[in-house]
């Protein structure tokens, strides 16, 4: 028992000294959930796309884009192509010049700019929902609840009646 009290005691020390850990600082709240996509893009002398968690998540509901549309939920893990998107999968779902702007020439800059904060200054169109503590801080369980959004459920495949849905 001695053994196994010391040997806790030593794991207890050195988790507490763990605790001062330097983690690298938070991102700005307008920068929180942005990703860059670079699968294959940097191959392919194109610059990264930017994704923006928190543009797309007041027009969507989460199961929009990581079950009908079928983004993974891990970084770069989604074979999006061009043609994919050209063909209306993935970002080309609603980025078909008709929900939002197109694939085209002009437009190519919105997303392959390799830049997490582009974009930034439409994050004050979101200053009147109800702030959080942490992540981007906004409480968008809150922001759902008061319908301050109310974000699309699916674009084309509608949930069967009488499931559960979540709330976020």
């Amino acid at each position: 028992m001695f053994v196994f009290l010391s040997v806790l005691a030593f794991f207890l020390s050195a988790a507490a000294a763990e605790a001062g850990w330097d983690f690298p600082p938070a991102p700005p709240p307008e920068e929180f959930g942005n990703l860059l996509i670079d699968r294959t893009s940097t191959k392919n002398k194109v610059k990264p796309v930017t994704f923006s968690h928190w543009s797309h998540r007041r027009k969507y509901t989460c199961e929009v884009c990581h079950s009908e549309l079928d983004f993974a939920f891990k970084g770069n893990a989604s074979e999006i192509t061009e043609a994919e998107n050209q063909a209306g999968k993935y970002c080309g779902a609603c980025h078909d010049g008709k929900t939002a702007f197109g694939h085209d020439k002009p437009n190519c800059g919105k997303c392959h700019n390799g830049d997490r904060g582009y974009g930034k200054e439409k994050f004050a169109e979101l200053a009147s929902l109800p702030n959080s503590p942490s992540g981007n801080r906004i409480d968008w369980v809150r922001a759902l609840e008061e319908k301050m959004i109310v974000p699309a459920r699916f674009l084309k495949v509608k949930p069967r009646q009488g499931l559960p849905t979540r709330r976020h």
